[in-house]
């Protein structure tokens, strides 16, 4: 497992497990870091959210060529904390579980 801060050519920067070979890295779980803030728009602290939110996949894994990325770091020890708890507790709710009024149903 290699958590590392990608940057991307595009300006996106995805936190993810990353491997790379000659050609092209495959980022897996990729999320991107978002800046929370109160109802009057004081940032509050950072928050993770899924970079490809509307993947299929539980557990998304996106294969890109080398020359996308401009760089990649290893982030603080807290953030890759963060990440490995957010990207383990992850769970996908059944396909079935809304009901009309779009309410969780269990």
């Amino acid at each position: 497992m290699s958590i590392k801060m990608v940057k991307l050519i595009s300006g996106e920067e995805v936190l993810c497990d990353i491997e790379t070979n000659d050609e092209t890295s495959t980022l897996k779980m990729p999320i991107m870091l978002v800046m929370q803030r109160d109802d009057d728009g004081r940032p509050l602290g950072l928050g993770m959210q899924p970079w490809l939110m509307l993947a299929q996949e539980e557990k998304p894994q996106i294969v890109i060529n080398n020359n996308k990325i401009v760089f990649e770091y290893v982030p603080r020890s807290e953030i890759v904390n963060q990440y490995n708890e957010a990207t383990r507790s992850i769970v996908t709710a059944p396909a079935n579980s809304l009901d009309s009024k779009g309410e969780l149903v269990l």
